[in-house]
């Protein structure tokens, strides 16, 4: 095996390390001098084949290897090497004092962590290792010549002791520099647990009494209110969610989920809760998805909102005049692959300021704009693109723009997901077969793509780009004895809007009975009252939830909604058994939530206000589940799950225990499961996982 060649002038540098991220920043880092050459293995095995192939002059080792850990490495290497010695430092992203101990006495030149490694001390790192062993092997050759240069040898042995003096006193002074580090760490990481904790609770209560809001008897106009304030809390959620992903990011512990999402009800949900931004600027947002896309995806739908509202949402700031259009479609041809996974591909287009060229790529880093004057003109922290393009990467995908100053920009992504269950079409949309509809609309793209869908459901559309174009083909369709079933009219519109333009058709006898469709960018107090004046069957927001505009055609020609597209059951209506309910919360607010929630799906509840509270309620009354805050005065959580685990020790009974907390950090969830809870949910806490889980605890 070959290990040594220090005397070499460009150095020969062998990094092994399982992540290719890592590999190829120390690459980076190395090349910058330009007297380092560098190669790479993804494993051990694959390092012992490089060193036997070629000699190398250092070793950067991960310590989290697969199968074999960088300690384990470093022994084999030492065992395998004899008297002569390849430096090895030893990397790590944990920063643990103990590993970097336990390096040092196998043999490790030095000890780095990654994240707070830049290019000029790893490179003075890896020449002080490389130094260290050329000192070591002019040390041998001393020995060698003691007889005749005794004289030699002491100075060498004095020079000697200097180094290794300084050596301990710099190995001192990083050990002092780490623990302030690990320190620093340990703080910001409890800052922004608690910050999380202190978000999600009051947050919890906003988007709980919305669900509960929404249950009672409201007017269709306070509907559409609820749900744009459920929208704006959830969409506030996930831009407050930001700093903590970014974070998450820089220690590698963001992670996704894998659940069944509608992709049309996803994306349109998106563009509802952004169309009060575009319509205050008096733009034209508008969705498009491919109607060869498949009703139901697997992965993450909250990265993939985050993602499209950050770039939507940027495009709506940076955007003064004209309109601002997603567009969803497949990235292949051929639609889905071999493993049942489909690319989707992401347009985001706008007609804003643009991005200079020499500022496509900095966009993308954390903290920068394209302009440092947007922070004060627009606003914003610059850390929204940074999150989009590590969370498209994590999906399989890559995020690019293409923009020409002053002339727009269009942001683009690919991402990868599991293709849902199928979904046949259901049997009511054989009713549209045919029909014909008369689109009214001035924007062209909102022509388009509501004739692309209404095509889609073998519907018969056809487009007017004025009031007084529509007046003109309902009279010329009526009179070749085809008249239009349905209208869509487009509110703002010049000239003649669309109230205007519905106030003419109603003049008119032979389009009385005519179904008129208001589609507005923002529904405005009064409104609804105008519509039931001109005899409108719906108003809808723009841009228009596919399954919402099927189910309200549906509805005015006489056919019952589709009501499993529309996936937003929160099984409230389930049958199931009644269930007594014990909820240990502290936090008014949250209790009035849970209790509303419980007591519509049928439970009876009873209120704790800590874990002491919980514990005498549990010893006089008999209960089927437990919900329990973590964070209460008296008894938090923990200790009362705990003190609940040891009375069942003697008497042999087991009590469901689900933990409903606003602590969501990384470890939150197995910190409550080692506790002795049976599951977890995180606030603001959603009306169907709260169900999913309790069915599920009950059912086991």
């Amino acid at each position: 095996m070959c290990f040594n060649r220090v005397m070499a002038e460009t150095h020969r540098i062998l990094i092994i390390d399982d992540n290719p991220v890592d590999r190829d920043l120390f690459r980076r880092y190395l090349e910058v001098g330009h007297h380092f050459e560098v190669v790479e293995a993804k494993d051990s095995e694959q390092g012992f084949e490089l060193l036997q192939a070629d000699a190398c002059d250092c070793i950067l080792l991960d310590y989290n290897l697969p199968e074999v850990n960088g300690i384990e490495f470093l022994a084999k290497l030492v065992e395998m090497q004899g008297s002569v010695q390849v430096p090895v430092i030893m990397l790590t992203g944990q920063g643990d004092e103990r590993v970097a101990v336990e390096a040092m006495k196998c043999g490790a030149a030095d000890y780095l962590c990654k994240n707070r490694v830049d290019p000029l001390e790893l490179e003075k790192a890896i020449t002080n290792a490389i130094d260290k062993v050329a000192l070591h092997l002019k040390i041998e050759t001393q020995r060698q010549e003691l007889a005749s240069r005794n004289e030699v040898l002491e100075r060498t042995t004095a020079e000697l002791k200097r180094q290794m003096n300084h050596l301990e006193i710099m190995q001192g002074e990083l050990r002092i520099a780490k623990h302030s580090a690990e320190q620093a760490s340990r703080a910001k990481s409890a800052f922004l647990a608690n910050m999380s904790h202190e978000i999600r609770t009051p947050m919890n209560g906003i988007v709980g009494m919305t669900d509960l809001l929404k249950h009672t008897t409201l007017t269709t106009e306070q509907e559409d209110y609820v749900g744009m304030i459920r929208q704006s809390a959830d969409s506030l959620l996930q831009i407050l969610n930001d700093i903590l992903d970014f974070s998450k990011i820089e220690a590698g512990k963001l992670g996704l989920e894998l659940i069944e999402f509608d992709l049309r009800e996803t994306i349109g949900l998106i563009g509802q809760a952004l169309a009060v931004r575009a319509a205050d600027k008096q733009l034209e947002l508008a969705c498009r998805i491919a109607p060869d896309l498949p009703q139901k995806l697997v992965g993450d739908p909250g990265r993939l909102r985050q993602i499209v509202t950050n770039l939507a949402g940027n495009a709506i700031k940076f955007t003064e005049r004209g309109e601002v259009v997603i567009d969803v479609t497949s990235n292949d041809a051929t639609g889905c692959n071999d493993d049942g996974e489909i690319d989707l591909k992401i347009t985001v287009r706008d007609t804003g300021i643009g991005i200079a060229p020499e500022k496509q790529q900095s966009i993308f880093e954390a903290f920068a704009q394209a302009d440092s004057s947007t922070t004060r003109q627009f606003g914003g922290t610059g850390l929204g693109l940074a999150i989009s393009s590590q969370l498209v990467e994590m999906m399989n995908g890559r995020i690019w723009v293409d923009s020409e100053e002053g002339h727009g920009a269009t942001f683009y992504f690919t991402s990868r997901f599991g293709v849902g269950r199928s979904r046949q079409q259901p049997a009511k949309l054989s009713a549209l077969c045919d029909l014909r509809a008369l689109i009214v609309d001035d924007n062209e793209t909102n022509r388009r793509i509501l004739q692309e869908l209404l095509a889609n459901w073998q519907m018969k559309p056809e487009v007017a780009l004025s009031g007084v174009d529509a007046l003109e083909k309902m009279k010329q369709a009526t009179a070749e004895g085809e008249p239009f079933r349905i209208i869509l009219l487009d509110l703002m519109m010049p000239v003649m809007d669309g109230f205007s333009l519905a106030e003419h058709i109603r003049k008119l006898e032979e389009f009385r009975d005519t179904a008129l469709i208001m589609i507005s960018s923002a529904i405005r107090p009064g409104d609804n009252d105008k519509c039931k004046e001109y005899g409108i069957c719906r108003n809808l927001l723009k841009p228009v939830i596919h399954s919402e505009l099927l189910n309200t055609i549906l509805d005015v020609i006489g056919e019952s909604a589709v009501t499993e597209i529309l996936g937003d059951d929160d099984g409230s209506n389930n049958q199931q058994r009644k269930l007594k309910i014990l909820l240990a919360e502290d936090g008014i607010v949250n209790q009035r939530v849970a209790v509303g929630l419980l007591e519509r799906r049928g439970h009876a509840v009873v209120v704790a206000n800590n874990g002491r509270e919980a514990l005498e309620k549990l010893d006089t009354q008999p209960f089927d589940l437990v919900l329990m805050d973590v964070h209460m005065p008296k008894m938090d959580g923990y200790e009362a799950t705990l003190a609940i685990r040891r009375l069942e020790q003697r008497s042999g009974t087991h009590m469901p225990i689900i933990a409903m907390t606003a602590n969501a950090m990384k470890g939150d969830r197995e910190r409550c499961l080692e506790a002795g809870m049976d599951g977890y949910l995180a606030k603001p806490v959603k009306p169907s996982q709260l169900f999913a889980v309790i069915d599920e605890m009950i059912n086991d």
